[in-house]
């Protein structure tokens, strides 16, 4: 993995051994999360989006169960990445939904 701040970029590869040779159907869902040093038993060790940003707390959530915890994501052409976390809903109990993208 190598971080390119000056690009704001992040680059990872995977070798083709670990996951054999690309399908023109597979389609594939990368994102960035803040990693959990001391979770709760349920956290899977990622670091929540919490409404407020504090010392070791990402801002820009709402508290709640529903809100991904997700700092960046891959979005399919034609969409962004704040159209597809925002379809979460707190009211109706609602996740969201993540689509993948094809053909990269």
């Amino acid at each position: 993995m190598s971080v390119d701040s000056a690009e704001r970029s992040v680059t990872v590869r995977v070798p083709k051994a670990v996951i054999g040779e690309p399908q023109p159907t597979w389609g594939y869902q990368v994102f960035i999360l803040g990693q959990e040093g001391y979770p709760e038993a349920d956290s899977l060790r990622v670091r929540e989006v919490k409404a407020n940003r504090a010392e070791w707390r990402f801002g820009g959530g709402d508290d709640g169960t529903y809100d991904p915890n997700v700092i960046d994501l891959l979005a399919p052409d034609g969409t962004t990445q704040q159209a597809i976390l925002g379809t979460y809903g707190v009211r109706e109990k609602r996740l969201a939904v993540v689509p993948m993208v094809y053909g990269r």
